[in-house]
């Protein structure tokens, strides 16, 4: 290894940030380590323009404004960045690939949610044609039940007409065969066979005109009422053109709209953008749990150890003054005590000295007025 530090671009260092690695331990590892960083910084890197894009094609489908996606795609795409950015650097080489693998479950758990989340604006822009087909379907669909549920209405409205129509009909049917029965019968040419207005004659007249008043009763009743149903029908007509028209103008083209439809496109071609951003997620953390310990995570180990040393020694340095100051503090203040001590014993002394004088005068006073008085 060379000891001169290797030229580097500035996207290569931008790259390496993207990763979340140390550049000083890099530029000190050979130049494959230098390409890794460079691929799992790229892939990081495209994976939040990815979610860029996404997340403004998402606010931009749900409100249709430019002005609000584009803020808001940038906001999305650094928080996918930082993310995984975060969680490509957080991985050690150092331990054992159990540790590393039960480290790494969670961010394979948030790589397939942020696959989801990314992959379902992009689905619904690259299958658009697709899924306007499912709504327009669905368009259809609704109207025609619409229709459906006012062409049985109207079927049964034509069917009364129809059965009003037949009994009148009949009405109709039963005066004509009375009146048949009523001339022939006065013209001699059935029944009795006697021309001219016999008892018979008579008698089918008055059946045939009872007939006809029942059929005229009839008449009158049943057009009235087939009148009734042709404005019930025409009125439904309306009602029908007025509720396709407000159920055509409803109809929701909207995002979850779409999200509903893209679930009834074939699974095959749907799940493949998922996995195609599942895939990009979790490249990066493939690659840290698959590779072996190189330079740079070598490199890495010193650069920590030796820091942990250097803060270490530091924190020593810090507790020894601190120590020295302390028995520092308890030297002077011992010192000061027997000080203390020591003027205390003086004045106790002085003190003693002059009480035993002070005893001795009273004493020598005392022997002085007996020897007077002996005297």
């Amino acid at each position: 290894m060379s000891n001169s530090t290797p030229q580097v671009s500035g996207l290569t260092r931008f790259l390496w940030f993207c990763a979340g690695m140390n550049k000083q331990v890099l530029l000190s590892c050979p130049e494959s380590e230098h390409i890794k960083a460079v691929g799992i910084g790229a892939t990081v890197l495209f994976t939040g323009m990815l979610a860029a894009l996404s997340g403004g094609y998402a606010l931009y489908t749900a409100f249709g404004s430019a002005a609000a996606a584009i803020p808001f795609g940038l906001f999305w795409g650094l928080v996918i960045f930082n993310l995984d950015r975060f969680m490509v650097s957080t991985i050690k080489k150092d331990q054992s690939f159990g540790k590393q693998l039960v480290q790494a479950v969670p961010r394979l758990a948030l790589a397939v949610l942020l696959a989801l989340v990314i992959s379902k604006p992009l689905e619904i822009r690259i299958f658009e044609s697709e899924i306007a087909a499912v709504l327009q379907d669905q368009k259809v669909a609704k109207l025609a039940a619409v229709e459906q549920q006012y062409e049985t209405r109207l079927q049964d409205q034509e069917a009364a007409i129809s059965r009003l129509e037949a009994a009148t009909e009949a009405k109709l049917q039963l005066r004509e065969s009375n009146y048949q029965d009523y001339k022939c019968e006065c013209d001699g040419t059935c029944g009795t066979g006697k021309r001219g207005r016999g008892s018979e004659c008579e008698r089918k007249e008055a059946k045939y005109l009872q007939a006809q008043r029942e059929y005229e009763a009839a008449k009158a009743s049943n057009d009235e009422q087939i009148a009734l149903i042709r404005t019930e029908i025409a009125e439904l007509k309306a009602t029908r053109t007025e509720t396709v028209a407000d159920t055509e103008s409803v109809f929701s083209y909207g995002l979850v709209a779409k999200l509903a439809a893209s679930e009834q496109l074939p699974p095959g071609p749907r799940m493949l953008i998922p996995l195609l951003i599942f895939l990009i997620e979790i490249s990066p953390i493939l690659a840290k749990l698959l590779s072996p310990i190189g330079p740079y995570e070598l490199g890495l180990r010193r650069a920590e150890e030796a820091y942990a040393l250097s803060q270490k020694g530091q924190l020593d340095d810090q507790r020894r003054a601190a120590n020295k100051q302390q028995q520092l503090q308890e030297s002077i203040d011992q010192a000061e005590i027997e000080e203390a001590v020591a003027q205390k014993r003086k004045a106790i002394k002085a003190l003693s000295n002059a009480q035993l004088e002070l005893m001795q005068d009273q004493i020598n006073e005392w022997v002085e007025k007996e020897k007077r008085k002996k005297k």
